[in-house]
C-alpha cells in the first residue's frame, strides 16, 4: 500500500504465502494505487493449460520456470510503461 509499482512479478511458491494467495490478498486491499498494475506469476507449473488457469485467476501474464532471459525481458518490456524502458543502444 505504501509504494506505487509499475509491474509486479510474483513467484507461485514462496514461503509463508504462495503467489496466488498473495495476489488474492492484493485484490482485497482498499485505497491502493496499485489496483491496475500488471501482475505476472512465475511458476514451474508449465503444464498444458497452466497459462489459461493463471489468466482466469486474474494474473496479467505467466512465466514458466526455468525462466528464459529473453522471455523475461520481453515480458518486462511489454508491461512497463514505455517511458520506463530504455533502449541500451540509444544514448
Amino acid at each position: 500500500k505504501a509504494h506505487i509499482y509499475n509491474l509486479i512479478i510474483v513467484d507461485w511458491q514462496m514461503p509463508d504465502m504462495d503467489g496466488i494467495a498473495l495476489f488474492k490478498n492484493m485484490e482485497t486491499l482498499k485505497n491502493t494505487k496499485n489496483r491496475t498494475i500488471p501482475v505476472v506469476i512465475v511458476t514451474a507449473n508449465g503444464l498444458a493449460g497452466a497459462r489459461a488457469k493463471y489468466m482466469e485467476l486474474g494474473f496479467t501474464d505467466f512465466l514458466p520456470k526455468p525462466i528464459d532471459a529473453m522471455e523475461l525481458e520481453r515480458t518486462v518490456r511489454d508491461y512497463l510503461p514505455r517511458e520506463k524502458v530504455k533502449n541500451p543502444f540509444e544514448g
